[in-house]
This record gives C-alpha cells, sequence and structure tokens, in this order.
C-alpha cells in the first residue's frame, strides 16, 4: 500500500481526520461499530449496525463508525474516516483490507464471501501490538473500495463483481439445482455478454433467463452444446431485464444443464 498515504500525515489526533456528524443509533452500540445511514427523525440521520449476513444492511452504501459507546436513541458522533487503536485480528499486515463483518457492527480482515456480502470499510496502517495480534486501522470505506477484492457477493449459483459505475454478474448452472439467482444491491439493467457450457449437454437440458417471475430471454436447448462452448439466446425482454434493488435475476435450467451465463449490470434510476 506504499504510495496511496503516508501514515505519519494521519497525525496523532483522530479529530484531524473528520469532525463527524450527529447522528441518532437506532440500538445500543459500542465504541467503534460499523453503521449506516438506515432513517431519518427530523434533522438526525439514523443509524443501524451494518451486518454482513443481511443485505439490507451491507449494501454498497455510505458506512459510518460510532466514535463512543451509546443508548437506543442517543445522538451521537459518527464519522467517515477514524483511526481505531486495537483492532484484535489473529493474523494482518499493514496494507491488509477490512471489511464489515458478519457480527453486527464488527470488522473483519476476512473477506466475508461466499454466501454474504462483501463491504470494504478500511485498511491497517501500523502494527499496534503485533504479539497480541492488534493494529491500527484507518476506516475510511471509499479507500478501501479503490484497493479491494472487488467481490461483492458469492454463493454456490453466482457472483457479483461489483465497481462504482457497472457491475458483472455471473450465473453458473450446477447439477441438482434448477434455479440460481443473484440478489442485486441496486435498482439494475442487465445485458448480456456471454453464455458458455461448464460441462458437456445432454437430454433435456435448457437454460432461461428471468426475473423471477417473466422470462426475460428465450428457453434455449443447451442438450447438444460441448464442454467449453459457447451459447447465445436468441431474444431479450428489456423490460424484465430492469431489476429493482433486493430483488434477483435467475438462471433457470432444465436436467442440471451445466450452463454459465456472463451479465453486464447497469445501475439506474
Amino acid at each position: 500500500m506504499s504510495g496511496y498515504f503516508n501514515v505519519r500525515d494521519l497525525k496523532a489526533s483522530h479529530d484531524r481526520l473528520d469532525a463527524g456528524q450527529l447522528v441518532e443509533a437506532q440500538g445500543a452500540y459500542a465504541k467503534n461499530r460499523v453503521v449506516y445511514p438506515s432513517g431519518q427523525n427530523g434533522p438526525f440521520v439514523q443509524v443501524t449496525v451494518a451486518d454482513a449476513d443481511t443485505l439490507a444492511a451491507s449494501k454498497l452504501q455510505p458506512m459510518l463508525i460510532v466514535i463512543a459507546s451509546n443508548a437506543s436513541g442517543d445522538k451521537t458522533v459518527a464519522r467517515d474516516h477514524y483511526l481505531v487503536d486495537n483492532f484484535a485480528t489473529t493474523a494482518g499486515a499493514v496494507g491488509d483490507i477490512v471489511y464489515a463483518a458478519a457480527s453486527a457492527g464488527g470488522m473483519t480482515i476476512t473477506q466475508p464471501v461466499p454466501g454474504k456480502q462483501s463491504v470494504p470499510v478500511g485498511i491497517i496502517v501500523a502494527v499496534a501490538a503485533a504479539a497480541a495480534g492488534t493494529y491500527t486501522v484507518l476506516f475510511n470505506p471509499s479507500m478501501a473500495r479503490a484497493h479491494a477484492d472487488r467481490k461483492a457477493q458469492q454463493n454456490a449459483a453466482a457472483t457479483i463483481f461489483w465497481s462504482d459505475n457497472v457491475d458483472v454478474v455471473v450465473l453458473k448452472g450446477a447439477a441438482g439445482t434448477g434455479d440460481l439467482s443473484a440478489t442485486v444491491l441496486r435498482k439494475t439493467k442487465f445485458l448480456p455478454i456471454q453464455c458458455i457450457m461448464v460441462g458437456a449437454g445432454a437430454g433435456g437440458d435448457t437454460a432461461k433467463l428471468t426475473d423471477g417471475t417473466t422470462d426475460i430471454t428465450d428457453n434455449v436447448d443447451v442438450s447438444g452444446k460441448a464442454d467449453k462452448e459457447l451459447f447465445q439466446f436468441a431474444t431479450w425482454n428489456d423490460a424484465t431485464a430492469t431489476i429493482a434493488a433486493g430483488g434477483a435475476i435467475h438462471l433457470v435450467t432444465a436436467s442440471d444443464a451445466l450452463a454459465e451465463v456472463h451479465l453486464l449490470a447497469i445501475p439506474v434510476v
């Protein structure tokens, strides 16, 4: 990470990083809990702890950190840049990316995939006590996102690679699974990139894309396709290929068709 910032420039005082903002906590949170904006009460932004297990609590959205313990309903200071002392982890090094954890409000150096949301929130900038496994973290989601692995979500069915402008979604057919889906983090318009067989087709194998209710493509017969062979959909429903945040795009296969579909995912308003 050398060349991106100088730790000495961060100064000794946390206050030099960010003045912070007064927010309303939606629960009793300990110091250094990671939170996200979840509502509004008059002039105050309400915040709730982030959680990599839950889509709504871990979208690629502004993340903040509370700098003092508070009770539910308290007005407390949250910041988007902050030095966190004594971050404990079993193994870490300067330059490691830190992510929002599956434990609500926590942080981890282990990227929380597969099956969870991956949201970079900071970078280890100094060793506090290496023998004890404690480090200093610069909490700075925008900087962390710039240098993190761009895998936003992964499970047995799908992988989403994010960027600030467009995402790439990979849906992969598997034996024993006929409906594979990827949940989108924001309203998204899908466009096809390519389709490829990841195993030889067999009798009855078909593949299509849907929004969970309505077909986006035609149902393609891939029974005669060879392993690694490319194929295409003949039709594309542009209307149903735009999916709201929290919705999902589905690859529906018959007879365990081993088809993999790569899609360009463009955020829309």
